[in-house]
């Protein structure tokens, strides 16, 4: 499968099944020896494979399948949020391809439900994200504490801001850089904590410019980071 996909043309039109059928051997090899390696490739393929399918085209589809499959299957594996986020995301837009009565939308359908069943609840955040306002509003300004409880307040809202659903995203994203910003303005760069708090403040602003397509607001993080490296 690999040797078929390798010398296989970049265009040429069996393309992305070829790398397709790669990542249904290295997802099964997976299953079998569990090398965390073979899955990171499955993944890797995976996305070669979406790159190339066109997206009017049946195989587009169960490109993204095999995608969102190992996806998951990492996310089960290292427990990782943002694994389990993109399979959700993908695999829904499977589903909605998919049509009623077609053989593999009862697979496709349950992949998406497992996937989302691992996503953090909005509901529950939200409350964790006013509990932690209410908590730094009970602190002293100068309070030690009050940085770590605002970092850890403005990790919650970036992931608040990244989830499927949220009907102004940016709003907390902004918050979100806000409060990483104070927590990181108030921790020394000597300190055990900085370069972590300064690494919410890079993610939270990434997830900003994306959402409200202002480049400008990554150049404080950066360079903040540059700053760390010299």
């Amino acid at each position: 499968a690999r040797i078929a996909a390798e010398q296989t043309p970049a265009r040429h039109f069996r393309k992305s099944g070829r790398l397709n059928s790669l990542v249904s051997v290295l997802l099964a090899l997976f299953e079998r020896d569990g090398d965390p390696a073979t899955l990171d490739e499955a993944i890797l393929k995976g996305r070669e494979a979406v790159a190339t399918a066109n997206p009017d085209h049946a195989q587009y589809a169960t490109c993204l399948f095999g995608l969102a499959y190992g996806l998951f299957r990492r996310g089960e594996l290292r427990g990782t949020l943002l694994d389990f986020y993109e399979a959700a995301v993908l695999s829904g837009q499977v589903v909605k391809s998919t049509p009623s009565g077609h053989t593999y939308r009862p697979m496709r359908l349950t992949l998406h439900a497992q996937a989302l069943c691992y996503l953090p609840s909005v509901r529950k955040l939200e409350k964790a994200a006013a509990d932690l306002a209410r908590a730094a509003s009970l602190l002293r300004h100068d309070d030690p504490d009050r940085a770590v409880i605002e970092s850890n307040h403005g990790v919650i809202l970036e992931v608040l801001a990244r989830l499927p659903g949220s009907a102004e995203p940016v709003t907390p994203a902004a918050e979100a850089v806000r409060l990483a910003r104070k927590a990181a303005d108030a921790t020394m760069p000597e300190h055990s904590e900085y370069s972590s708090r300064l690494l919410n403040l890079m993610i939270a602003s990434v997830t900003l410019a994306r959402l409200s397509g202002n480049a400008a607001v990554l150049d404080d993080p950066v360079t903040r980071c540059q700053a760390v490296r010299t």
